[in-house]
């Protein structure tokens, strides 16, 4: 008997059940499947976006919860799947629509991929937990990594059905078939709704930089904003320009206006700077982050623009180095994913006295090295009386958990202070600690030592 004629006959049989129950069956279960044949593609109506599935998964009276296990099985949740089920129910916000904006599952925090049309519901910031969620036909799928192209998770996870099943009825082919039916459905209508997004976006930028742009208007001059003349080490500064038209009006980098209209050259400033990942340029565009781990030539950073639809015009200003601030200079010890023991670095702090090439000030320059490797880590330059900090201390220590054993705290690292005959005065404070220790059962790591000499500084 195919699988058609057994649902017509098994209803004929379910004559005797209440027109209320009936309900609730149509409205909550999905027919069973041969593992082999393509799911229907709803049984609670037409396919739709997922505001849409969580009110259908919402009506179904009873769901089972399913979740897969190491070896790719699929096991009923007995213990404490009615909870989880009711869990992600009460966790349910919506908005003045009726369309749910977020919820809950298994202390994951869910809210959809789009807010017109979502396709699914992905966790607000567990990426590397089962990340997405699928409710269709009223029933739930939870997975790592949805692809929204193709319709498949790259891993299942657990679903929520209202349909009678049973174990060994469900397996990853199974659940892939579900999510691939109403994927299938649902995707048109979400790449009609993103492909208007797109052209409405498009429109709305071209409209921008018609209005904003400089090209084929009679620009008179261009000029670098206002604002501050002076830079600091350690910070980032955003370049704006102002264009001024034959009528008198304005157009501003900063208020509409468009930065690749203009050519910006830096000088002064070291053209890299050391980053999390390697090395990392200084400019990018109209912005430029001043180093510290590289003195500014000339103490001044000098900026030309050049407009590119008007190559006559251009514009120059300069901003002299502020040596004013604080400088904290950390590189105390921290735990790593390996658990190895970890010490502070052996540090050589170099001082020699200079003068602001523009402003004739006394100012110190410091360079921080590694021991180890003989790497300079900062360079930078501060005003006689201004705070130098450096750190370098232990790793505290922590107590034992689990397979892992205790710690002590490490040692901290040891600093050599090497300061040029010149310089009279400095203002340095060094920190180099060993890591405390983790209660009663570990020690505290022994203490640097800070070595100081004086003797010429060559660079």
């Amino acid at each position: 008997m195919n699988k058609t004629l057994l649902f017509i006959s098994l209803s004929i049989l379910s004559l005797s059940v209440s027109a209320q129950k009936i309900k609730d069956q149509v409205g909550g279960m999905i027919p069973k499947q041969k593992q082999e044949e393509a799911a229907p593609a709803t049984s609670t109506g037409t396919a739709s976006n997922q505001y849409e599935e969580v009110k259908k998964f919402n009506a179904v009276k009873k769901h089972t919860h399913f979740e897969r296990a190491s070896d790719g099985k699929y096991n009923e949740n007995k213990f404490n799947g009615a909870t989880i089920v009711e869990v992600l129910k009460s966790s349910m916000k919506f908005d003045d629509k009726g369309n749910v904006t977020s919820f809950m599952h298994k202390g994951i925090e869910f809210v959809p991929n789009h807010m017109v049309y979502p396709m699914f519901f992905r966790s607000k910031s567990n990426a590397n937990t089962p990340n997405h969620i699928v409710f269709a036909n009223g029933c739930m799928y939870q997975g790592y990594n949805y692809d929204v192209n193709t319709g498949k998770f790259s891993k299942p996870v657990d679903f929520m059905t209202g349909e009678k099943l049973k174990p060994a009825d469900v397996n990853d082919s199974y659940f892939d078939q579900q999510v691939a039916t109403y994927h299938a459905a649902v995707k048109p209508e979400f790449d009609k709704q993103i492909a208007a997004e797109k052209s409405a976006s498009d429109q709305a930028a071209a409209e921008a930089r018609a209005k904003g742009t400089t090209k084929d208007k009679a620009v008179t001059k261009i000029e670098i904003d206002g604002g501050t003349s002076t830079m600091k080490q350690g910070e980032s500064y955003v370049i704006h320009v102002t264009a001024t038209l034959k009528d008198g009006s304005k157009i501003s980098t900063g208020n509409g206006g468009y930065a690749d209209e203009y050519e910006f050259i830096f000088s002064g400033v070291p053209e890299s700077t050391a980053g999390f990942l390697g090395a990392e340029k200084t400019v990018f565009g109209n912005t430029v982050k001043v180093p510290m781990d590289g003195v500014v030539q000339g103490d001044k950073i000098t900026v030309t623009v050049k407009s590119k639809f008007h190559p006559s015009l251009s514009a120059t200003k300069s901003y002299t180095m502020d040596y004013t601030s604080p400088v904290d200079v950390n590189y105390n010890a921290e735990m790593r994913s390996d658990r190895n023991r970890v010490y502070g670095s052996d540090l050589r702090v170099e001082i020699k006295s200079v003068k602001h090439a523009v402003t004739s000030k006394p100012l110190l320059e410091y360079k921080v090295i590694n021991v180890k490797d003989g790497r300079t880590l900062k360079h930078f330059r501060v005003e006689e009386n201004v705070a130098v900090t450096v750190q370098t201390c232990g790793q505290k220590g922590w107590g034992a958990q689990g397979s892992q054993p205790a710690q002590d705290g490490t040692k901290g690292g040891d600093v050599t202070v090497v300061t040029d005959p010149s310089v009279k005065t400095y203002n340095l404070t060094i920190r180099n600690t060993g890591g405390a220790a983790s209660g009663g059962m570990t020690t505290k790591g022994a203490d640097g030592k800070v070595e100081k000499i004086v003797q010429k500084v060559n660079w």
